[in-house]
């Protein structure tokens, strides 16, 4: 080991001393519902804007909607001529989806649609060679989704950069079908298959970079299935299925390889699935029982693996009616979670949880510790100031979950914090360069 090894490695050991164990991070939850509406769901949220679907008053009929989750902030998304429509995600000013039109043959198909906040900006990406098409995800000027070819009826994973015309055809060479579900900046994900014409088809996990040629397999031969439909912060997350299991899904993560799976699963549940990643966090979903189960909301940490489970369902409380199932399907990089809630009559609502972070926990990691001041200093002045850094220095260390950790009263000011760690680092590394000596 070299001297800057050494010097790194201890380093990093003095900083990793000022860690504290986790705190199980609460949440609020608030109906999003639009007043007016039978009923709703949110799919997709950024900052403080939220999308999903809602049934419109008289006839019933699904529109995609855009909110800001203040009374009248409602925007109908429908396009004009669309049967129905429906919105799954939004990232800064664009929204993507589906809206049914009537084709020639008289028959509804699904074109993937993208917005920029009004119905009337849409822009129809459905591109030719396809009989029906879908858009999942957006980050920034890029869209994913698939298509359904008007041959073989093939499902083709699609990445689209504003126009029907800018459409790229996922599918890797040796497999027959694909398709996206997640994009993060050029980072998509889906799932792969062949057509086996005397079985049924195993899909595989799969991640892209723009290109088919890009392709990376997340499928190892312990699982039977798998797809990922969430990647953002270099994690991929999705379900696995798994004849040791008895072929029930489990929520999956990776991080960029088949080799780095984790098992979410919660062992308390039948199946899991993971929807979205920001932030920090998976979620996702979880059924209660094998046999006529009820889904519920989830959220994992996302180096905690299935320990740091925590059901989003048990915070659905006086909001004015009992829920028996809910959905969490996407997370903004504040924390906020989106989803539906299902009403013990059946009624469907737009929810969203927002997390109660402790003081101070600026990465929202759970936990208060140096992590937290790093990220100030990053952030100051632009995104932090100094009643951030009073809120990190007044809360650091406090104790979680009921642990109880004696620290030192004297706390480093912002510019000697980071300085003590390396002392201590040198300090250190010069004793046990004596020693080598």
């Amino acid at each position: 080991m070299t001297i800057r090894t050494i010097h790194i490695f201890v380093m990093l050991s003095a900083l990793s001393a000022f860690v504290l164990p986790a705190r199980a991070v609460t949440y609020t939850a608030s109906l999003i519902h639009p007043a007016g509406y039978p009923t709703s769901g949110s799919y997709g949220v950024d900052g403080n804007t939220y999308v999903g679907t809602l049934q419109t008053p008289g006839d019933y009929y699904y529109h995609a909607w855009l909110s800001t989750g203040t009374p009248g902030s409602v925007v109908d998304l429908h396009p004009a001529g669309a049967w129905e429509s429906h919105a799954y995600a939004v990232s800064g000013s664009s929204e993507v989806g589906h809206a049914t039109f009537l084709n020639s043959g008289s028959a509804y198909v699904a074109h993937a649609v993208l917005w920029h906040g009004t119905a009337a900006g849409f822009v129809d990406l459905h591109p030719d060679g396809y009989s029906q098409s879908y858009a999942n995800d957006v980050s920034g000027n890029l869209q994913v989704g698939y298509g359904d070819t008007e041959f073989y009826h093939l499902t083709q994973g699609l990445l689209w950069n504003g126009t029907a015309g800018s459409v790229v055809n996922l599918t890797p060479a040796n497999f027959d079908e694909s398709a996206a579900y997640g994009i993060d900046g050029n980072a998509q994900v889906g799932r792969v298959s062949k057509i086996n014409p005397i079985g049924p088809e195993h899909p595989h996990a799969a991640l892209w970079n723009g290109t088919a040629a890009s392709f990376v397999d997340l499928h190892t031969s312990a699982f039977t299935d798998s797809s990922a439909s969430a990647v953002g912060e270099g994690y991929q997350g999705g379900w696995v299925m798994k004849a040791s299991t008895g072929n029930r899904y489990h929520a999956a993560l990776w991080k960029g390889s088949a080799g780095s799976f984790v098992d979410l699963h919660p062992a308390a549940y039948s199946q899991s699935g993971v929807s979205d990643i920001c932030d920090g966090h998976a979620v996702g979903t979880v059924d209660t029982a094998a046999v006529y189960p009820d889904t519920l909301a989830a959220v994992w940490t996302l180096t905690g693996g299935a320990a740091s489970f925590v059901n989003l369902h048990s915070y659905l409380t006086g909001l004015g009616t009992t829920f028996q199932q809910s959905t969490a399907d996407s997370i903004s990089s504040d924390g906020v979670i989106v989803g539906t809630a299902i009403s013990n009559s059946g009624g469907y609502y737009a929810v969203k949880w927002t997390p109660n972070y402790m003081p101070g926990d600026l990465n929202h990691d759970d936990k208060v510790d140096t992590r937290d001041y790093i990220t100030w200093r990053k952030g100051a002045g632009t995104k932090y100031g100094d009643a951030d850094y009073t809120a990190w220095r007044t809360h650091l260390g406090q104790p979680g979950s009921g642990s109880a950790i004696s620290l030192s009263s004297s706390v480093p000011e912002p510019t000697s914090g980071l300085l003590l760690a390396c002392c201590i680092a040198w300090s250190s590394l010069v004793r046990l360069h004596h020693r080598q000596r």
